[in-house]
C-alpha cells in the first residue's frame, strides 16, 4: 500500500480510473475517506488476471504513475490559476505593450 496525500478537486477520481486503466488494473474494492479538502482513499487493485500486485518493480510502477500524475495535474491547475481570464468569456488574457495600451 502506499500514500499520497492529495486535495479534493473535481476529476480526481476520473484521473485515477483513466491511470488505472492505461496501466492495466483491475479495481477490486476501494474506501472513500473526504476531511474537508483533503482526501485518503484506498484503492484495492489487482493486475489484468484479478491476482494481487506483488512484484515490488510493478507496484513501484504504479506509485511512480500515480504520483507523476498527480503532481502534473496539480502543476498545470497552478499555470492556469495564475494566468488572468477574461470576466466575460473566460479567455486566457496575454499581457502585452499592445493590450495594455487599449485597457
Amino acid at each position: 500500500m502506499a500514500y499520497w496525500p492529495a486535495l479534493d478537486r473535481p476529476g480526481l477520481l476520473a484521473t485515477l480510473g483513466a491511470l488505472f486503466a492505461e496501466l492495466d488494473i483491475n479495481l477490486r474494492g476501494v474506501r472513500f475517506t473526504t476531511l474537508g479538502e483533503r482526501v485518503e482513499d484506498v484503492f484495492e487493485i489487482t493486475n489484468r488476471d484479478k491476482r494481487a500486485i506483488t512484484h515490488s518493480g510493478h507496484a513501484q510502477t504504479i506509485a511512480e504513475a500515480i504520483r507523476a500524475r498527480l503532481d502534473a495535474e496539480v502543476a498545470e491547475a497552478s499555470s492556469r490559476v495564475a494566468q488572468p481570464r477574461c470576466a466575460r468569456t473566460g479567455v486566457r488574457q496575454e499581457h502585452t505593450a499592445h493590450s495594455a495600451e487599449r485597457a
